[in-house]
């Protein structure tokens, strides 16, 4: 019902923005698959998100103690400052800036303060080391200073296509980054 109402009343909430957020796998009370929001050409503000999939929050709440999660809670803390207008010093009131600060947070780049300029493209230097991993499992330790290698995961192979990938870091660098990209097979 909550999803029919969003789906048929689109064009009047098209500047109410919802960022709902799931507990994961520990959630016995209300599955992640509950909380995602239907996408819709006309209703562009949502945002679903899993705790597990937050920037620099590792765990699975169940749906008591999402609430008090304080990796939740720093999340989204600096989104609602960063969702103040300067000028108004209310919430801004354009659900662009509302989107883009919502998915700076919750989707994106944890360690870097949001700026509304940011680029997401990148590119990286013809010199650097690439490195191609096509084993299923594979573990990378770096002790010491940290160098500037790239690693590439393809997920295609010729039995089948990979819809998901599943990175797990602990003690990642904040200036450390993981991009994901869709390149044109003929270019590599």
């Amino acid at each position: 019902m909550v999803n029919n109402y969003w789906i048929l009343n689109a064009k009047k909430l098209q500047n109410v923005t919802v960022l709902s957020v799931a507990g994961g796998f520990r959630d016995f009370q209300v599955r992640s698959g509950l909380t995602f929001l239907p996408a819709s050409e006309l209703y562009t503000s949502a945002l679903s998100v899993v705790s597990t999939s937050v920037p620099r929050t590792w765990a699975s709440t169940d749906h008591l103690s999402i609430v008090w999660c304080k990796e939740l809670i720093l999340a989204t803390a600096r989104a609602l400052f960063d969702l103040i207008d300067g000028k108004t010093k209310q919430i801004t009131n354009d659900p662009k800036k509302r989107m883009s600060v919502l998915s700076h947070h919750f989707v994106r780049h944890p360690a870097k303060q949001y700026e509304s300029s940011y680029e997401t493209i990148t590119s990286v230097p013809v010199s650097s080391t690439w490195v191609f991993v096509e084993t299923r499992n594979w573990k990378h330790s770096v002790t010491g200073a940290c160098s500037e290698t790239y690693f590439a995961f393809p997920l295609l192979d010729k039995r089948n296509a990979h819809s998901h990938f599943h990175c797990r870091s602990t003690h990642l660098y904040t200036h450390s980054w993981i991009f994901g990209c869709e390149e044109d097979s003929a270019k590599w």
